[in-house]
């Protein structure tokens, strides 16, 4: 038989369960009117999306400005290099800060454009010239050179496409912005030179390749000024062109307005370049360039494109700390 301490426990503890039932009674009946169970999942699940969305938005801008950061550096190492500013020495022994503004248009086939500019700090080295600039997927290092030839590896980044960059891309989805690997050959002759080189996307997109052909000059016109003009053709691979041309059957349901497109590989564009590296004193360093290229072929013909009519510009700056300056003759 229970004793009375037992008794008075059980008694404690019945009270307190109703109390607490009584309180959780309560709440439900306040809280209730305010939120459902379901409408509580539904608010958790809603502000996961919107976390995701800005996260997948601030990756997408990291990864812009990776691209941007590699081609400034590039862009800038390149300048100094052109214009005598690395001085002698093994490579990374100097320390060089600058920055750069690009405009480009806001997808391949855009007729509305976008501008980044971003600052960078890098070390350098290598007086010799071997580093050149050429386009945002064409950073460019000369491994090999003898009798005119010129052979080396190259990098670069192709930016990404948001289906929010317009409105015709509605339904299409996003394509990833993909860092280039590659390499070229040059040879000069007489002033001028002939350049072929391979560009290759890596990304999960498998975006595919770039071969471009060119013929240009270069010329040093003053001991601190230097022009470079050529022009050239892209042909692409069937991956490049269904990437960034294409329209396949599920995207063209989920646009509403634009029909299946299957581009087949082959010249993409012709294009037109002039660029300028310019000494402004002996540490600072410009370089100035424009592009224009047309879109042709199948690549003209998608139902994407809204101009053939394709600008990029770019603006850079430069400045030099350490070391002698020590002008290079003209390769």
């Amino acid at each position: 038989m229970p004793n009375d301490r037992s008794t008075s426990a059980a008694a404690g503890t019945s009270q307190i369960s109703q109390a607490i039932g009584v309180h959780l009674k309560a709440s439900e009946t306040i809280l209730d009117p305010i939120i459902s169970a379901s409408d509580f999942w539904s608010l958790i699940r809603a502000s996961w999306g919107t976390r995701m969305t800005i996260n997948c938005n601030f990756l997408r801008t990291l990864s812009n400005a990776c691209g941007v950061a590699a081609l400034v550096a590039g862009l800038c190492i390149a300048t100094m290099s052109e214009a005598g500013g690395l001085g002698d020495g093994p490579v990374f022994s100097r320390l060089a800060v600058g920055g750069a503004v690009l405009v480009k248009p806001k997808y391949e086939g855009s007729d509305e454009y976008e501008t980044y500019g971003i600052p960078y700090a890098m070390l350098t080295g290598d007086g010799s010239g071997r580093f050149s600039f050429n386009d945002a997927d064409d950073v460019r290092y000369a491994l090999f050179r003898q009798n005119g030839f010129e052979a080396g590896p190259l990098v670069g980044y192709w930016f990404d496409r948001d289906e929010n960059d317009a409105r015709i891309l509605n339904g299409l989805g996003d394509v990833d912005g993909a860092f280039v690997a590659g390499g070229y050959i040059k040879y000069d002759f007489g002033g001028f030179y002939a350049d072929l080189s391979l560009h290759h996307g890596v990304s999960d997109d498998d975006p595919g390749y770039l071969i471009r052909t060119a013929i240009g000059s270069k010329t040093k016109i003053s001991d601190r000024v230097t022009l470079k003009g050529l022009a050239g053709l892209s042909f692409a691979s069937d991956d490049y062109m269904d990437t960034y041309f294409g329209v396949t059957a599920a995207q063209s349901i989920a646009s509403g307005i634009l029909p299946v497109y299957n581009p087949d590989s082959g010249i993409k564009d012709v294009h037109v370049s002039l660029s300028a590296t310019i000494a402004l004193t002996d540490r600072w360093y410009a370089i100035a360039s424009g592009r224009y290229a047309r879109l042709v072929g199948d690549a003209e013909d998608s139902p994407i494109v809204e101009s053939e009519d394709q600008f990029t510009g770019l603006f850079g700056l430069a400045y030099k700390f350490g070391g002698h300056v020590s002008p290079v003759p003209l390769k």
